[in-house]
């Protein structure tokens, strides 16, 4: 499990099993693992900007599936980051939507 809130992490250790590892995204920088879970993402109204390199970081982890907690307050604002994302990357492949 991968924590984006630095502050979180010891929380999240002592709340699920002890097999599952958890760090901080900038402590797992540079690694992968098959399964991801990323989870203490703030619930700041400007958090996808103001940690987008992080957030980015813990969203590329994942060799085979990614899971995200992300929290209710900025839920609506995650799927049009989301859906922006998803419309960006058919456009650079395929050169757009008709």
């Amino acid at each position: 499990m991968l924590v984006c809130d630095l502050g979180a992490v010891g929380r999240f250790r002592n709340a699920v099993d002890e097999r599952v590892r958890v760090e901080s995204v900038r402590d797992f920088k540079g690694l992968e693992a098959e399964f991801i879970a990323l989870a203490g993402i703030p619930e700041d109204s400007d958090v996808l900007d103001r940690m987008s390199s992080e957030l980015y970081t813990g969203l590329t982890r994942a060799r085979i599936e990614l899971w995200v907690a992300v929290p209710a307050s900025i839920e609506q604002q995650w799927k049009r980051a989301r859906t922006e994302n998803a419309r960006r990357k058919i456009e650079l492949e395929f050169g757009g939507i008709e």
